[in-house]
């Protein structure tokens, strides 16, 4: 297999990837593929989890889908 592309996203399209179903099973579907490597600070992380909370998107657990464990996925 040829090389994979090496990734880092802000916080923004994580955020983007993880409240919208459609983009986040489009994100799936290239991580599955596996031409792209994602890496990501634990800054960053900090910050998707603060953002998270915010009260646009706090208690919005139709949005919210699973964040974590999403995340975990991702990143292992």
């Amino acid at each position: 297999m040829g090389k994979k592309t090496k990734v880092v996203l802000d916080t923004n399209i994580w955020i983007s990837i993880f409240l919208n179903k459609t983009l986040g099973k489009e994100f799936d579907n290239l991580l599955r593929s596996r031409k792209i490597q994602v890496f990501v600070s634990e800054e960053i992380l900090k910050e998707i989890s603060r953002v998270l909370e915010y009260p646009k998107n706090k208690g919005d657990t139709s949005k919210v889908w699973n964040v974590h464990s999403k995340a975990e996925q991702i990143i292992l």
